[in-house]
């Protein structure tokens, strides 16, 4: 399956399910348009409570990353940027922020960060 979950410890599981799912859909695993398991199939998948599920498929979809019809079901939704441009490059240098500093300490030089970096970025879908 395409989606794993570290029940022992760590994030919740539902901030683990909304992060996997975000990324799949980042990296082009989904597509927009692309359905979605149903919340009870997921939490069965997963052995976890539907709610764990529901409650990572809310903020996904309060994010836009998702949409669900009502009796249909629940969809990538279409590419859509609704945070200005300003707003989204101080949350991406915040996050990079926290990347470099993790990088730091983990002993990379500048060459391999640049190197992991480019490296990264190919294995995206963009």
């Amino acid at each position: 399956m395409w989606l794993h979950i570290d029940p022992s410890g760590g994030p919740p599981i539902y901030i683990q399910i909304r992060e996997q799912i975000k990324r799949a859909v980042a990296t082009g695993l989904f597509k927009p348009g692309d359905q979605l398991p149903s919340v009870r199939d997921l939490a069965v998948q997963l052995t976890v409570n539907p709610n764990t599920v529901s409650r990572a498929y809310l903020e996904l979809e309060r994010d836009g990353v998702i949409k669900t019809v009502r009796g249909v079901g629940t969809f990538v939704s279409e590419k859509e940027i609704k945070i200005e441009y300003a707003e989204r490059v101080k949350l991406v240098k915040s996050a990079l922020g926290k990347a470099l500093v993790e990088a730091y300490h983990l002993g990379f030089t500048e060459a391999e960060l640049r190197e992991l970096f480019e490296e990264t970025l190919k294995e995206w879908e963009w």
